[in-house]
């Protein structure tokens, strides 16, 4: 009959005011990501953004 070991996982604390950074690999600057609108060239703000599909049709 096999055996079967349990290793509980190891838990780590959150801190909230952690976010994932990606520094350039130049000079360390952050990376901003804008949403800005194709046509205006003017950033979105998060609540004028909507989600959906682009969808071309079947040939």
């Amino acid at each position: 009959m096999p055996w079967h070991v349990l290793i509980p996982p190891k838990l780590y604390s959150v801190v909230r005011d952690s976010r994932l950074d990606m520094p350039d690999k130049k000079n360390q600057a952050h990376i901003k990501f804008q949403r800005v609108n194709e046509d205006t060239g003017k950033e979105v703000p998060p609540e004028q953004i909507v989600k959906g599909y682009l969808h071309q049709p079947a040939q």
